[in-house]
């Protein structure tokens, strides 16, 4: 079942025009005085997911740093680079390469990487949006040798991940998440599941940024109209942090395509990221809010991270009590739901109120559910906690603020082990506005899959959030 699943979306990445590839011959010498290498560039498709070389991209100079496969050492330590930072080979694009994310091939293909080309910082761009890509995210998966921030090994967890410590400089894999029972394969941060190009179909210019490069240099990200955030973006430095939440609070909007937004605090240092130190004191310092002084990014997205849809995570149904199947069908589930269907139905989201123009040409009803195929709620989701009678917390409110929410349709999650809540009932698809600019939450790391995967209905609800956001097409 699966690899139909991973066959059709490749199928699909095709027919959107994600095969693209060209190659150019750049006459500017290598740091160690070599010609550069004759390169392929091409956009990422089902099947990127394991790469034997790096590369690594110079934003002031808007040229590629290229460490081949036959150059890698595999270091003792995860915090350890596999090559000697600035021995590479520099390789320049043509002037007419678009920022965005692209598998960079050469040496006849021996040699292979994944590249981020991020936009130059400009006082004035020519693009009004701007994607920040996750590759944070990709770090803290990647499960090479000497594993990520969650693995040592397959199956091996960390004995404390809040420790570790990650080199940047390290070839990247997607196929191993580290949990085969919990991850079987972990296709939401695939780098082919990004927005970039149905935004550029519908938007047109949109200038492409990594969390890497955003950290590195100085951008003013309140030079763009709109900012997206996609996919899983759970990692953020304060850097980070403070130049999205600066860029809205005075005027830029927000499309959040993402779930579990900005809830880790990294801490980068050079080439290497990872967390504060932890203490008796404060003994879980890898989240935004655990510090004296830190915040959360809730005010900013207007939700908060309430945990995994439910039963997504496991491969197999699980049993579903007596009474959580009476709440689901209350909720609006089909009376004939089971415990062995239940989770499927889940996947999707229910429409809470159809007239909302974010509704707008999708045909749904409220009470509708939609996302069910394409897993919509996947891994997981940042919501707005709701009480039994369908109010939003207080306690929830108080903590952002108390701004004015409109959550757009519920979903189910199950609670954290620390959570309180009784009904697991959540509100995702949220307007609202931080300072200046209008903010969009989508709150499920699986809505960016399911825009690439084809689900028209997502696809319109991100276009209406854009139009609502204030994005011209």
């Amino acid at each position: 079942m699966k690899a139909m699943k991973i066959n059709g979306l490749k199928t699909l990445a095709t027919a959107l025009g994600l095969a693209l590839i060209f190659s150019t011959l750049s006459s500017q010498p290598s740091s160690a005085g070599e010609p550069a290498p004759k390169v392929t560039l091409s956009q990422p498709t089902v099947d990127s997911t394991d790469f034997n070389a790096i590369a690594t991209w110079d934003v002031p100079n808007q040229k590629a740093c290229l460490y081949s496969a036959k150059t890698l050492s595999a270091p003792s330590t995860s915090q350890d680079s596999w090559v000697d930072p600035g021995h590479c080979t520099e390789w320049q694009p043509p002037e007419d390469t678009k920022s965005g994310i692209y598998v960079a091939s050469w040496n006849s293909g021996e040699s292979k990487a994944l590249l981020v080309i991020s936009a130059k910082p400009d006082t004035h761009p020519m693009a009004s949006m701007a994607v920040i890509v996750p590759d944070y995210t990709w770090q803290a998966y990647d499960l090479v040798k000497n594993g990520s921030f969650y693995f040592d090994a397959v199956g091996e967890k960390t004995a404390n991940f809040s420790d570790r410590k990650l080199n940047l400089l390290r070839p990247l894999s997607f196929n191993v998440a580290g949990d085969p029972k919990h991850y079987p394969v972990a296709p939401q941060v695939f780098p082919f599941n990004n927005p970039i190009n149905f935004l550029r179909e519908h938007v047109g210019n949109v200038d492409v940024i990594a969390q890497s490069q955003l950290d590195e240099h100085e951008y003013d990200l309140g030079t763009y109209k709109t900012l997206v955030l996609y996919g899983h973006d759970e990692y953020w430095t304060a850097e980070i942090k403070t130049s999205i939440e600066s860029a809205v609070a005075t005027g830029s909007s927000l499309l959040n395509l993402s779930g579990n937004t900005g809830y880790r605090k990294l801490v980068r240092n050079g080439l290497v990221i990872g967390f504060d130190p932890t203490s008796p004191e404060h003994p879980a310092t890898s989240r935004w809010g655990d510090m004296p002084g830190d915040t959360t990014s809730s005010a900013l997205i207007g939700a908060e991270y309430l945990g995994m849809p439910f039963n997504k995570r496991s491969p197999t149904p699980i049993a579903v009590k007596p009474q959580t199947l009476r709440l689901l069908r209350k909720d609006g589930l089909r009376a004939s739901i089971s415990a062995t269907n239940v989770s499927t139905m889940l996947e999707g989201m229910k429409v809470s109120d159809a007239s909302n123009p974010l509704f707008a040409s999708t045909g749904l009803k409220s009470g509708q559910f939609f996302g069910v195929e394409s897993h919509v709620m996947s891994i997981e989701v940042d919501a707005v906690p709701e009480t039994a009678s369908g109010a939003i917390e207080p306690k929830f409110l108080n903590k952002i603020g108390n701004k004015t929410l409109t959550p757009l349709a519920t979903v189910w999650v199950n609670p954290r082990a620390e959570g309180h809540r009784r009904h697991w009932r959540a509100g995702v698809l949220i307007e609202s506005k931080f300072g200046e600019g209008k903010v969009f939450t989508a709150g499920s790391i699986g809505w960016t899959a399911a825009i690439v995967a084809g689900d028209k209905t997502v696809q319109q609800i991100t276009l209406n959030a854009l139009k609502y956001l204030g994005a011209r097409f």
